[in-house]
């Protein structure tokens, strides 16, 4: 099937024939309207072919700025070419040589660094955004694409493993993604989105997605989340939506929320990624927010938006990460593949238009995840009478005290009041006594001034008594990804490796 009429180009093509002169996008200050915007991406496709770029080639995208980043990343699927988002400099070189990229889209913050790297592979092609990508708007001749074509590829962040795979998505998984995201969230062309997440990311570019498609407008601010630029954006562009992983909300939240409720009744539609957001700031949330219909989705780059639920109307479900998305559905599973009942914990598998359609030269890994059509997360939980997916945590970084099973992220959750603004996380540690096969420890960064006394005093009550961590790892560092999760998977392997560690 040609879907030429519904990728994110022709959305863009479409609303700039009959909406001209709307805004498509606000960014510090500039608004880019939808007749711009197609002009500029028009101009950088026609770049790309005559520099030889074909349909399949891979394209490498780094740019500072986040519209530039959006035009190369359409630009490059309007021509069937598949674009590689790039987070920052950091692992370049081995994603592109990873990847096999044709080319490298950038703008000149990277120049030089790229030139520099690229020293010894005269292969890659170097593209600058400059003025000559954004004269021409005569449309050019483009290939048929078809659904089940390859549209891009997300590398992963490498949060439970040390390397980083590079997940393929197709045409068809981000059409109907976008589309079913704005049928649940009712989204019209009237919404101006603030989105806090970053748009190099598989969330943050799905909201970007899904704003393009209804023909509204998006506000972007230069560099990494800034509290008080976003508010100040909302309140100045009279935004109504607004997007952001858990952590950002975390953040408005508590440290702002004074100022975050004077732009509360602005807005209409809020839609939560990432990682789970407590009940405690879930709460919150609802009243800072009075008239926002408030969702939140639970979803890998493997499979985007896999649940969502709207949390005002599903107030008795909010400890919950919602139902499957429309036309999705998930299965729980033992550890050997067997369907579960409701209430029941396994694995979470996945199986719908959503799932991608493979890993970049790592077919075998895939095929241990993809079977019979269902995609195998990794991730634990269990569905209630009601088809709603409570999510406990990743496999892999699940706690075993003597056969008590939990996940970290219950234990950090309940320490956020006591240690907001600290990086630090909950693993397990091998039980030196051999009786309980591993013990829960806290691992902190070197400057951490609280005692396990009083991490044990303060949980004391809140949560089970086995739960609590007994001992305090100091980390030099604890180690990240580059968007800011901690690594909780190369935490316990370095602690099962007996690397050097403070302990007290």
């Amino acid at each position: 099937m040609n879907l030429n009429a519904q990728t994110m180009f022709d959305k863009i093509a479409n609303t700039a024939a009959s909406e001209p002169n709307k805004v498509a996008i606000v960014y510090d200050d500039t608004k880019i309207v939808y007749s711009d915007l197609f002009n500029r991406v028009n101009s950088l496709a026609r770049t790309l072919i005559l520099r030889g770029i074909q349909k399949e080639d891979k394209i490498s995208v780094l740019t500072n700025n986040k519209v530039d980043f959006l035009i190369g990343i359409t630009a490059s699927m309007s021509i069937g070419a598949i674009p590689v988002p790039h987070n920052g400099i950091e692992n370049l070189k081995w994603i592109i040589a990873d990847c096999e990229s044709k080319a490298i889209v950038c703008d000149f913050s990277f120049e030089k660094e790229i030139e520099i790297l690229l020293e010894e592979d005269k292969k890659v092609i170097l593209i600058n955004f400059d003025s000559n990508y954004r004269t021409h708007s005569t449309f050019i001749r483009r290939p048929d694409i078809l659904l089940q074509d390859i549209a891009m590829m997300f590398y992963t962040s490498g949060t439970t493993s040390r390397t980083r795979t590079g997940v393929l998505l197709s045409h068809n998984n981000l059409i109907v993604t976008a589309k079913y995201m704005n049928n649940f969230m009712k989204i019209q062309s009237d919404i101006v989105e603030y989105v806090i997440a970053p748009i190099n990311h598989a969330f943050g570019f799905g909201r970007c997605r899904a704003v393009i498609y209804a023909g509204g407008t998006l506000v972007l601010n230069e560099g990494v989340f800034n509290p008080a630029k976003t508010i100040m954006a909302i309140e100045k562009y009279d935004c109504n939506g607004l997007s952001s992983v858990s952590s950002g909300f975390a953040i408005l939240i508590e440290h702002y929320e004074k100022h975050f409720k004077t732009v509360g009744s602005r807005i209409k539609w809020v839609e939560i990624g990432s990682l789970p957001l407590s009940v405690y700031y879930k709460k919150r949330l609802l009243k800072i927010l009075p008239v926002a219909k408030i969702y939140m989705n639970y979803g890998l780059t493997e499979a985007m938006r896999s649940t969502l639920i709207e949390m005002r109307s599903e107030s008795h479900k909010i400890e919950t990460v919602g139902r499957p998305s429309p036309g999705l559905e998930i299965n729980i599973t033992n550890e050997n593949g067997k369907s579960l009942k409701s209430g029941e914990t396994g694995e979470i598998s996945i199986r719908g238009d959503n799932v991608g359609k493979g890993y970049w030269k790592k077919r075998g890994l895939w095929h241990t995840r993809y079977r019979d059509g269902w995609f195998r997360t990794g991730d634990i939980g269990y569905l209630d009478r009601d088809g709603y997916l409570i999510f406990i945590g990743r496999k892999d970084d699940i706690i075993n005290i003597g056969g008590e099973k939990f996940s970290p992220f219950e234990v950090e959750e309940k320490l956020r009041p006591l240690l907001k603004g600290k990086s630090y996380c909950v693993s397990g540690a091998p039980d030196n006594n051999g009786i309980l096969g591993e013990v829960p420890v806290l691992c902190v960064e070197q400057d951490f001034l609280f005692s396990i006394e009083d991490i044990k005093k303060y949980l004391n009550g809140i949560i089970e008594e086995y739960k609590i961590p007994r001992l305090l790892y100091h980390f030099e560092r604890l180690p990240k990804t580059e968007n800011g999760k901690i690594k909780h998977g190369e935490i316990r392997k370095q602690i099962l490796e007996g690397k050097k560690y403070e302990c007290f």
